[in-house]
């Protein structure tokens, strides 16, 4: 479909004018049509032309609009003598101003001609039905289209590019900003116009503000026109478009000055992110931000390929196929080994050998000893580093033909090398097909005896299937398998007081100090890594969990006859805190491998925020609240008085040695508040005690910590139970953990200890807004969070009003029914939570087989960007698993 672009738009009594250019068609081969949008029907018009110096004025006769519905939309197309078709095109500024007002009263209907997505469209409207409701409407009348623009030039920072007359003449009112693609966030764009009609805008305050986080932004510019308001994408439509790597314009990023750079910063060597402009495929102006690194797979494409790999002992062999589309000059030397880390960069260089199979096509070998190398716990990921004129581009090592998969995920123990006695390292396919490495130390149940106990009682389960179907069994668990005192144990619990569930079992470690809140329900609990829990966790139909399903095996171990057995599992999150103050949407997205199939929330604003950020649909969500909740009970004494300090962990953080958590801000800060001589004389003069509970992920560093006097307590994961320190506490003091929901819950005030609230947001995240969402106070230093306790201390420690008016947003219900309403909903749904078939191991399912096809694949990671495409296609591939 071609376009013929429109110079100007006028309506004279019955007579539709339309100018465009005479160089573009020639007259006498255009016939006009109607295109009705909903049916593609077209219907033939009655045309006449004009000619004026190099002007066509085609006219068309305005009583040829009547149509028979109430409300139409209909595209105006022109024909050719060889029947090609023009839409027609055209800016709203190169229109007549009042042509959305332009309409024309027939014998029973008014018509107004206007335009959508910049094409030619009559709206037909029933006069006596809608004549009111027309004009009532069009004074607050949003009109989307393009703002086009000519010659954009992009140097670093700064934007310019020339605009219309007409959209000069708007000046007053118009407006340029940046609109992110997923949150919608806006931001206001300053600018200036010269004398040539040239806009010029800096990009360097949305920079400063945006640089920290990966974000997609697109150029939008609106103004008024009469009474209607026109926005529209920036964009030079009428140039070509170019090829993809042609689109990208120099990157720049965004230095802060040395007085505004902390100690964290200077020692920060984290991915730093870049602002990169580029133009879509339809020539709009947008911008990307994101690690300079990795701007290569987006204007290129690329395929790669694991065609061989060969490990041996300590020593790593790989081939690989890479094909570069539209690039033939790419050289490759080197691949990288790299840690997987938000905040640290570490990587290994390792020389790689390149075989041109053709001009775009290449052969990667490279091989490398894992004892030569440094290692950091947890993730290490292979990157191809492709040079294009003297660039570095990274491209994922990942797609292991079905070969190289196979003997990754089957032979365990053949790929696990041991490094210093205590460290294993082994390969393994990560969740997005890349070949990637673990780091860690080896568990006690990592030996041969315990994967042949694995492959038993896979045989005992084939073996008598039909009777272990039948049982229909369910599984709860928390973290790690170690604890009894969260959402799934209460769920557990109810349900086993209440006989909801006779085959419902709690899998537990046996040296877990919660065991003994299972001693009067021990008929239902399944030690970890005994026969019997392999044998069930083959057999289940239902995990439900306040964890990811990988804390019901070993979320460490990514390969083996169990984790093939385990990602199969349908899932009920009960979530472990309310989802607002840490972004985990890459966690448990619904296009991720540890999407789950009902996900429960608190309120509708906690619901909102999943289906926007998660996609889960209105029939994956449960607005039910938390089952721990329902036992929750002030405990608290008026004559001893508790606080609870409990922060949460950092991602970045992951993994880091001794000596770099000692230098840490994390550690500074609660070293300074524990040693705080002005905290100590509070709490010993109001005799209060303050109960410090490090997060299990920093459990190894405990004891750095020291207390000072006798009114501060310190205790390690697994010695409390949180849930009774958060009932028998006053007050809870934490940074961005979601223990502080159970706070609110039971209506005590909390404190917000933020000190690194910048790193937070940039590798972290949250969905809420920490200055104007918070339903307590926030401090950014010790000395303020000092003078905040000492406040709630004189109040007695009582809630501010204005955060108990904010209850009724975050919390749907406060009662003791959560358990309840939770488990009506996973019954009334039985049927679509459950799987047909539980696992089918190495005999390889209809699903497996359709989900390692490499075509199959490619289909599925290009459709699930698109929203309907990857709701049909989780629906297939939900049905897909209940196939044999």
């Amino acid at each position: 479909m071609n376009n013929i672009v429109i110079q100007g738009l006028r309506l004279k009594d019955s007579l539709l004018e339309v100018i465009t250019k005479q160089e573009i068609v020639h007259e006498n081969d255009l016939s006009f049509y109607l295109e009705n949008k909903s049916s593609g029907i077209m219907k033939r018009l009655e045309s006449t032309f004009t000619l004026n110096k190099d002007e066509i004025v085609f006219k068309i006769k305005i009583e040829e609009f009547q149509l028979e519905n109430e409300i139409s939309q209909f595209l105006v197309v022109a024909k050719d003598s060889n029947n090609e078709s023009y839409y027609m095109m055209g800016s709203p500024l190169t229109v007549e101003p009042n042509k959305y007002t332009n309409c024309h009263e027939l014998s029973e209907e008014f018509v107004v001609i206007s335009h959508l997505e910049n094409r030619l469209v009559a709206l037909t409207l029933g006069k006596k039905q809608h004549v009111t409701k027309m004009f009532s409407e069009i004074n607050h009348y949003k009109f989307s289209s393009i703002i086009e623009i000519e010659n954009l030039r992009i140097e670093g920072p700064k934007v310019s590019f020339n605009i219309s007359k007409a959209l000069i003449l708007n000046k007053p009112d118009l407006e340029f900003f940046l609109r992110e693609r997923t949150t919608k966030e806006v931001f206001i764009l300053n600018f200036k116009i010269n004398q040539e009609n040239e806009v010029e805008i800096d990009l360097n305050e949305f920079a400063s503000h945006h640089i920290e986080k990966i974000s997609r932004w697109d150029a939008v510019a609106t103004f008024k026109n009469e009474n209607v308001l026109v926005e529209g994408k920036i964009s030079e439509f009428n140039q070509k478009v170019p090829k993809v790597y042609d689109r990208f314009f120099k990157s720049f990023d965004v230095k802060l000055s040395k007085n505004e750079l902390t100690e964290s910063d200077l020692d920060d060597t984290g991915l730093s992110n870049v602002v990169t402009p580029y133009t879509t495929s339809k020539n709009e102006l947008s911008i990307v931000i994101r690690p300079e690194l990795f701007l290569f797979n987006e204007k290129f494409k690329t395929k790669i390929s694991v065609t061989k790999f060969k490990m041996k002992k300590s020593i790593v062999s790989i081939k690989a196929n890479l094909s570069v589309i539209e690039l033939s000059d790419f050289k490759v030397s080197e691949v990288y080994l790299r840690f997987r880390n938000k905040a640290t960069i570490l990587e290994h260089s390792i020389p790689a050998t390149e075989r041109k199979i053709s001009e775009n096509n290449s052969e990667i070998e490279f091989s490398f000893d894992l004892e030569d190398f440094k290692f950091m716990p947890f993730y290490w990921d292979l990157y191809v580093i492709v040079n294009v004129n003297g660039e570095k581009n990274y491209v994922k090592v990942k797609n292991p033909f079905w070969s190289v998969r196979k003997k990754l995920d089957t032979k365990i123990l053949k790929y696990e090398y041991m490094i210093n006695d205590q460290y294993m390292i082994y390969p393994y396919v990560a969740g997005d097909n890349s070949i990637a490495f673990c780091y860690r130390e080896r568990a006690d149940y990592e030996t041969a005896p315990f994967k042949l106990k694995e492959e038993l009682a896979y045989f005992t389960y084939k073996l008598f299937k039909p009777y272990f179907d039948k049982k229909d069994i369910w599984l709860g668990y928390e973290k790690f398998s170690s604890t009894a005192q969260d959402n799934g144990y209460y769920f557990f619990d109810y349900c086993y007081k209440h006989n909801k569930h006779k085959d419902f079992y709690y899998i537990i470690k046996e040296n877990s100090a919660d065991r003994v809140n299972l001693e009067d329900k021990k008929d239902k609990v399944l030690t970890f890594m005994s026969f019997k829990y392999m044998l069930y966790m083959y057999a289940s139909k239902l995990l439900v969990s306040s964890e990811s399903k990988g804390h019901s095996y070993d979320i460490r171990i990514q390969k083996g006859q169990l984790k093939k057995a385990l990602d199969q599992k349908r899932f009920v999150f009960l979530q472990h805190g309310v989802t607002a103050l840490k972004r985990v949407d890459y966690v448990f997205k619904k296009t991720k491998t540890n999407a789950v199939d009902l996900f429960v929330a608190t309120s509708d604003y906690e619901k909102n925020i999943i289906k926007q950020y998660f996609g889960y649909d209105d029939d994956e969500i449960i607005v039910s609240g938390f089952c721990r909740w329902d036992v929750l009970e002030d405990k608290s004494l008026p004559e001893e008085k508790e606080i609870f300090l409990m922060p949460t962990w950092r991602s970045w953080m992951d993994g880091i040695p001794e000596e770099e958590f000692i230098q840490s801000d994390y550690f500074k800060n609660y070293v300074e508040l524990l040693t705080s001589s002005k905290l100590k004389q509070l709490l010993v003069e109001r005799n209060i005690t303050l109960n410090f509970f490090l997060h299990p992920k920093f459990m190894e560093h405990l004891h750095h910590f020291k207390a000072t006097n006798d009114k501060i307590n310190i205790y390690q994961f697994g010695e409390i139970k949180v849930n009774e320190f958060l009932m028998k506490s006053s007050m809870l003091i934490t940074d961005y953990s979601s223990v502080a929901w159970e706070m609110y819950y039971q209506k005590k005030p909390t404190l917000f200890f933020q000190f690194d609230i910048d790193k937070y947001t940039k590798f972290q995240g949250s969905y809420l807004d920490m200055e104007n969402e918070l339903f307590g106070e926030r401090s950014l230093t010790v000395q303020d969070l000092i003078q905040q306790i000492e406040k709630y201390v004189n109040r007695d420690f009582k809630e501010e009003e204005e955060y108990a008016e904010m209850r009724k947003k975050y919390f749907k219900y406060i009662d003791q029914n959560n358990s309840l309403r939770t488990f009506d909903y996973i019954l009334e749904n039985k049927d679509k939570l459950y799987i047909k078939n539980t696992y089918v191991g190495t005999k390889v399912s209809f699903y497996q087989k359709i989900s390692q096809n490499e075509l199959v694949r490619a289909i599925w990671n290009v459709g699930k960007k698109n929203k309907l495409i990857s709701k049909f296609s989780l629906k297939t591939k939900n049905l897909l698993k209940g196939i044999s």
